[in-house]
């Protein structure tokens, strides 16, 4: 299976904020399926080059803010190569839930539970064993 992954950047003119400023997001493209997320980056429409995907200008803030999208784009991209190398069938939803942290090896509170639910009642005998009244 191909994976061709596309990241992009864009505003989304239609969420102005009070202050006349416009969100950037991120779309993640892989074989005609797509996600955004929000980069958290607002700015005022006129500074942003659609066609190079980046800030216009040179200022500390706007360096700092293009490092920022480059680093986003460099995560998803590694994101993808690492769950290829690794030879996990993955798609567009596994790379969203990656690169936001809930990817599905993480281990949860609930799982731990369940894994462990049969070792309960032996558990709770030792913790009680050792508190002191």
């Amino acid at each position: 299976m191909e994976n061709n992954i596309k990241v992009t950047f864009w505003l989304w003119k239609t969420k102005k904020n009070s202050k006349n400023l416009t969100p950037i997001y991120l779309r993640v493209w892989q074989n005609y399926d797509h996600f955004v997320k929000s980069t958290g980056i607002w700015i005022h429409a006129g500074d942003w080059d659609k066609k190079a995907m980046r800030i216009k200008g040179a200022t500390p803030e706007i360096n700092a803010n293009n490092s920022s999208l480059d680093a986003l784009k460099v995560k998803v991209l590694q994101i993808a190569n690492q769950l290829s190398v690794q030879g996990k069938p993955f798609n567009i939803h596994t790379i969203q839930k990656t690169l936001e942290g809930n990817e599905t090896n993480q281990i949860t509170l609930m799982r731990v539970y369940d894994g462990r639910s049969d070792n309960y009642s032996s558990c709770q005998t030792i913790f009680m064993s050792n508190f002191k009244y």
